[in-house]
């Protein structure tokens, strides 16, 4: 059975979360759905919505550019959605980087909006940014009474699979290994968005 709760123009930790569709929450997986079981590390796709991705790919991270006819094309994939703006704290992930947001008073704000929202969602607030960076948002966030309320999805393109070392970075979840097109990531930690499809929120 599926879940849906609707919000439209909601303000969520003093963010507006103005024309946000339909949340999904799922309190059962159809027998058609692959669910991840908690054993072992997973594989993580992300990219643009015409990258070629395989078919059986275990995770598919998107960012705004994609649609919900994006996800549907893997749909026995967990779904997750990274912010590139700060302005959708309801998804899965935010993006530090220079590119797209790169100033910690946008990643504190997020954090504390992404808390607020409440249990609808199996993961806590996660930021990704190259190790280089790491120890910035811990100042930002330890500093904003944050610590230990986020997850840190590690940029370390290698180009060999591997993951950072939890003893470096103790709230790691997953690392991006691979950057380009696509760019790949081994997630390790098997709490971290364990069971998502059709993504959750989409304007």
């Amino acid at each position: 059975m599926t879940e849906k709760l609707t919000r439209r123009n909601a303000l969520v930790g003093g963010v507006a979360l103005a024309g946000v569709g339909a949340l999904r929450l799922r309190s059962s997986v159809s027998s058609t759905q692959a669910t991840y079981t908690g054993r072992g590390n997973r594989t993580m796709y992300d990219g643009s919505p015409t990258d070629s991705f395989p078919s059986a790919v275990e995770m598919i991270c998107g960012g705004p550019a994609w649609t919900q006819s994006d996800f549907d094309r893997w749909p026995h994939a967990v779904h997750v959605q990274l912010d590139h703006t700060g302005a959708h704290p309801e998804w899965h992930a935010l993006d530090f980087e220079k590119s797209y947001v790169f100033d910690t008073a946008t990643v504190v704000a997020w954090v504390k909006a992404r808390l607020a929202i409440g249990p609808y969602y199996q993961t806590r607030p996660t930021i990704y940014a190259w190790i280089g960076n790491y120890s910035t948002l811990v100042t930002a966030l330890t500093n904003a009474g944050l610590s230990g309320q986020w997850n840190y999805w590690a940029a370390d393109q290698t180009g060999s699979q591997h993951s950072v070392s939890v003893s470096t970075y103790p709230n790691v979840v997953a690392t991006q290994w691979q950057g380009g097109s696509p760019d790949i990531s081994l997630v390790t930690d098997p709490t971290w968005c364990p069971d998502m499809r059709m993504g959750d929120y989409l304007s």
